[in-house]
């Protein structure tokens, strides 16, 4: 499939060869043998192939509420009116509330009335033509007219990573994996700690078979302070 991109983007049956570096023969003749190609193109054929294989598939975009508008309004408008339906994603951290003898829960957004979405690219403009009473799409330029802002998928799940809220499409490695171990220093990517480096110190396993990370940072006054995190919060160095 990846020789077939690269042989309709222009090049020959040979060169493609030559940047794919192994054979294809289903794609390209058997007496074809692969050109030399400089080793710098490699990266920017791959470039364009990729952008051919993923221009069409979903992706995540960033949509704005308008004032008085309610989440469960939106959500309720998408899915009476939009087939197929974006998969959202609003995260909101519970707030717990004391009201003398009583406690109340809150959910409160992390960002206000700033709702994800992932759809297809030209399901976008035909969406907001039915919701745009609800919510607007932010753009490129900011102008109408400019292509819709992509949020890239690595940052998407860095930042669900970072705040420990996740939607379907989002791998959460099982413990044992890709977890760091006793000792290991580790980049905190928890929310309100941004990349500070931390050192595991300990490893508490829960009742469900998963494991809360207890970590130790170094202040830049000589101090250190402990917070416990779950493994999807740490990046291995």
């Amino acid at each position: 499939m990846w020789v077939a991109c690269v042989v309709r983007s222009g090049l020959s049956a040979s060169e493609a060869l030559g940047y794919v570096g192994d054979s294809a023969p289903y794609s390209i003749p058997e007496f074809c043998t692969p050109a030399s190609v400089p080793n710098d193109g490699k990266n920017a054929c791959m470039s364009v192939v990729n952008t051919m294989l993923t221009s069409g598939m979903p992706r995540w975009y960033v949509m704005q509420m308008r004032k008085g508008v309610r989440y469960d309004e939106l959500r309720k408008e998408i899915y009476d009116k939009i087939r197929p339906c974006p998969l959202l994603y609003y995260p909101c951290e519970t707030i717990l509330k004391r009201s003398g003898n009583r406690k109340r829960k809150k959910e409160r957004p992390f960002i206000d009335r700033t709702v994800f979405f992932r759809s297809y690219p030209e399901k976008i403009m035909p969406m907001f033509n039915a919701i745009g009473d609800k919510a607007w799409c932010y753009r490129v330029l900011g102008i109408p007219g400019s292509p819709y802002a992509v949020v890239p998928q690595h940052d998407m799940e860095r930042f669900q990573r970072a705040i420990g809220l996740f939607t379907p499409d989002i791998e959460i490695h099982p413990l044992g994996s890709l977890t760091p171990k006793l000792g290991e220093t580790v980049i905190l990517i928890k929310a309100g700690f941004g990349n500070r480096v931390a050192t595991v110190e300990d490893i508490i396993k829960t009742e469900c078979g998963s494991a809360i990370f207890r970590v130790k940072l170094d202040t830049d006054n000589g101090y250190e302070f402990r917070i416990d995190v779950h493994a999807c919060q740490l990046e291995r160095i």
